[in-house]
């Protein structure tokens, strides 16, 4: 290791790796501090989505990219959460994973060859951008939602990389730093990627997502439904994107990708309804926030923070675990500054590990 404190993004990358090969995910990722989730709410959307699917046509490649319908939707939804309409919607039948990729494709064909991020960025990023050969250079040694967190951006148009919220502790990203940044935007001209897979998730209920204010033809801004509804099974994320890079992105996804299942497309008509009409998600935040409370208030976990969104918290897990459990703990995220915290899904099936 680099030293006590850090962790080179190989290192991290190759904990990930472990992770996979020699623990088989955790127990698939159903392990507590794991991504599965249990999900009691989803029956609707799930028989809606397979009413939908009957209408379709099985036989062609099905390109969800190409679904301007879906985009429009897309444009819409955020028009009614009273967001300036994205220049161009870009839909992908292949999840957040695959529009991260697909962007550092972007910047390898563009010839970038170094990028910025504000800490922590989310591995599979982290991987791509390694896989690509590009130099990743954070502007901060502190995560965003530290109390001693602050920027030092880089005085020259650059490509900046954010992860909004920061999802494993479950807080986003405070409004004067996205106002900083826009303003940074405007005076450098740099390019920013958001990845708001976790958006759209207040445990408050109000929707409001200050990364929409970047300058929408310099910015990428990925958002994932599959996360917000907790239906894995199925496939969909979505990228708002500058219009002149449209073809260009879509080229590469599709030369990667392929096609995607046609079931995926009849999800993704319902999935933004659902995130729309909010309930679905008000249902799921509701349960990992009374979780939350309850855990806390038995003195099972303890921090100094206070999640606000998404499932994860970031905790001290005051609770012994069965021998040889695995804990998902600072070094995955390259934070050194809580020893004693772990992430904690709290929507996770294991939730009878803690009782």
């Amino acid at each position: 290791m680099s030293n006590q404190n850090t962790l080179s993004t190989a290192e991290i990358l190759n904990l990930y790796k472990e992770l996979e090969i020699v623990h088989g995910d955790g127990d698939a990722g159903a392990f507590l501090f794991g991504w599965q989730c249990r999900n009691p709410f989803s029956g609707d959307l799930i028989e809606a989505t397979i009413a939908r699917s009957k209408s379709y046509d099985y036989v062609p490649y099905a390109y969800m990219e190409d679904d301007r319908d879906l985009s429009n939707k897309v444009k819409d939804m955020h028009a009614c959460f009273g967001e300036r309409a994205p220049e161009h919607v870009f839909c992908a039948s292949s999840g957040a994973s695959s529009v991260l990729f697909t962007f550092c494709a972007w910047l390898s064909k563009s010839g970038i060859k170094e990028v910025y991020y504000i800490p922590p960025i989310y591995f599979t990023m982290l991987n791509a951008l390694h896989l690509f050969g590009i130099r990743a250079r954070p502007i901060s040694a502190r995560h965003a939602f530290e109390s001693d967190f602050t920027l030092n951006l880089p005085a020259k148009e650059s490509v900046l990389i954010l992860a909004d919220p920061v999802w494993y502790v479950g807080i986003p990203i405070k409004e004067e730093t996205i106002n900083e940044l826009v303003a940074w935007q405007k005076n450098t001209g740099s390019f920013i990627f958001v990845d708001g897979s976790f958006q759209y998730m207040p445990w408050d209920g109000h929707i409001s997502e200050p990364t929409s204010n970047f300058d929408p033809s310099r910015t990428i801004r990925l958002v994932s439904p599959t996360k917000s509804l907790a239906v894995n099974g199925y496939r969909f994320a979505y990228a708002t994107i500058p219009v002149n890079l449209s073809s260009e992105f879509k080229n590469l996804y599709t030369n990667i990708y392929g096609s995607g299942p046609t079931d995926n497309i009849a999800f993704a008509y319902e999935a933004i309804e659902a995130m729309k009409a909010r309930s679905l998600t008000d249902k799921l935040i509701g349960s990992a926030k009374d979780r939350h409370v309850e855990l806390r208030s038995r003195g099972v976990i303890s921090s100094p923070f206070n999640p606000r969104c998404g499932y994860f918290a970031y905790e001290q897990l005051n609770y012994k675990l069965p021998d040889g459990y695995i804990k998902m703990d600072g070094k995955y995220f390259g934070q050194f500054r809580f020893p004693d915290h772990v992430r904690i899904n709290l929507l996770s099936p294991s939730q009878n590990v803690i009782q």
